[in-house]
């Protein structure tokens, strides 16, 4: 399935292919597909703001845990 973010190209590779429409099914940014191609840090970068736009975007997924310097003094 093509999707875009913003002009960038990406797919989703999961196994089963079908478990992208599953409510259940927990996306890891190993299974987001660049199809644009960037180098590496750039490519990094993109594929958390799309892991994060999806999870944020998502009723069913857990929130986002807190990044930055303060994450662990958080918990």
């Amino acid at each position: 399935m093509q999707m875009f973010y913003g002009d960038i190209e990406y797919t989703l590779v999961t196994d089963p292919p079908e478990a992208m429409y599953w409510k259940t099914y927990k996306l890891k940014k190993s299974h987001i597909k660049l199809i644009d191609k960037f180098d590496r840090t750039t490519a990094a970068r993109i594929k958390q703001e799309i892991y994060e736009d999806v999870l944020a975007n998502d009723p069913d997924a857990p929130t986002l845990p807190a990044r930055g310097r303060f994450a662990a003094r958080q918990r």
